[in-house]
Parts: structure tokens; sequence; C-alpha cells
């Protein structure tokens, strides 16, 4: 399993729905999801996000 960083403007790309990176960062997630990959995120990303 491949383990990945992400950082918080992928994390705000799927939240947001931002136009021309919501489809990367969905198929990120879904991998994720299908346990397929591990994300890994920075505890200000929460903050950030927020």
């Amino acid at each position: 399993m491949e383990h990945v960083f992400v950082d918080t403007n992928i994390v705000l790309d799927l939240l947001q729905k931002r136009q021309g990176f919501f489809a990367e960062a969905r198929e990120l997630f879904t991998l994720a999801d299908r346990k397929e990959v591990k994300l890994y995120i920075s505890a200000l990303t929460i903050t950030n996000t927020y």
C-alpha cells in the first residue's frame, strides 16, 4: 500500500469542489476509501481547513 501525504490545498480542492482540481482530489480520496492508498495530513491541515 502506498502512503501519501496530502497538502491542505488538496483537502480544500475536495471540500470546495474547486474547478480544475476537484476530480483528481476526489480520485485520491476514493482510492483511500477503497484502501488502495493510505493518506496522511498535518495537524495544521485540520485547523487551516476549518
